[in-house]
């Protein structure tokens, strides 16, 4: 178990960042901040896909996490 996510969520998560580039399709929005809000300790809702800034941040403490634990 890697921080609060199951080995099976860990793997999940990896695959689902495999496939995130420069465009967050709809269907990920709700996984990928639940992960963020896991890993940051936060507890917020999902903000609108228009603001492009909160996704990024949102992204990269996802992949950084990532590279950190493997």
């Amino acid at each position: 178990m890697i921080s609060n996510f199951t080995d099976e969520e860990y793997l999940e998560l990896k695959t689902l960042m495999s496939t995130v580039k420069d465009y967050i399709d709809p269907n990920q929005v709700h996984p990928l901040w639940n992960a963020y809000n896991k890993i940051s300790g936060n507890n917020t809702g999902a903000p609108c896909t228009c603001n492009p800034r909160k996704w990024i941040d949102a992204v990269n403490e996802i992949r950084n996490f990532i590279s950190q634990n493997g």
